[in-house]
């Protein structure tokens, strides 16, 4: 998953990434991102939200931790953020990509950056249990 940013005085601006690799038309998966920030704002805020590209509904959870970063890191502290959800797609491929969101201006002088894995495995079908 390629690095970015978010970095803003405002409270609730957003940093959207790229879109990751598609997944493909007619099928179903389910998949866990392992998503990562440093910065030295050490009581910032987040949320993270999961985008489709072509706009369908998202289904996902997340849990995130946030914690003092080992010594000789660069950056104070760590963001961390585990994000399991499925997908089945329509006639169209489609990709997503990950909106993280700030809860105070905390990064506008110290910078979050972000970056990650994505691990996805094909399904039958997706159901309710």
């Amino acid at each position: 998953m390629p690095t970015w940013t978010l970095s803003s005085a405002t409270r609730g601006t957003s940093s959207i990434s790229t879109f990751l690799p598609k997944f493909l038309a007619g099928k179903s998966y389910v998949y866990e991102i392992y998503l990562y920030g440093v910065s030295d704002a050490t009581t910032a805020v987040f949320t993270v939200a999961i985008i489709h590209e072509d706009s369908s509904a998202a289904t996902f959870n997340y849990v995130a931790t946030s914690k003092s970063n080992y010594y000789l890191e660069p950056k104070l502290r760590l963001y961390e953020f585990l994000i399991t959800g499925v997908i089945t797609v329509g006639l169209l491929d489609v990709a997503i990509a990950i909106n993280v969101v700030q809860d105070s201006g905390d990064t506008s002088t110290k910078p979050l950056t972000l970056s990650g894995r994505m691990y996805s495995t094909l399904v039958g079908s997706i159901g309710n249990l």
